[in-house]
């Protein structure tokens, strides 16, 4: 999967999307069921 992925996008791209995934990661909630409107 991992080498089709890098046909699809592209080293560079790849990079980019884990750059966004990381910064994505400092935003979201550690605990979700603490987000205004999560079932419980």
């Amino acid at each position: 999967m991992v080498p089709r992925r890098t046909q699809d996008h592209g080293p560079h791209r790849l990079t980019e999307l884990g750059e966004q995934m990381e910064s994505a990661k400092k935003e979201a909630p550690s605990e979700p069921l603490a987000v205004p409107g999560a079932e419980r």
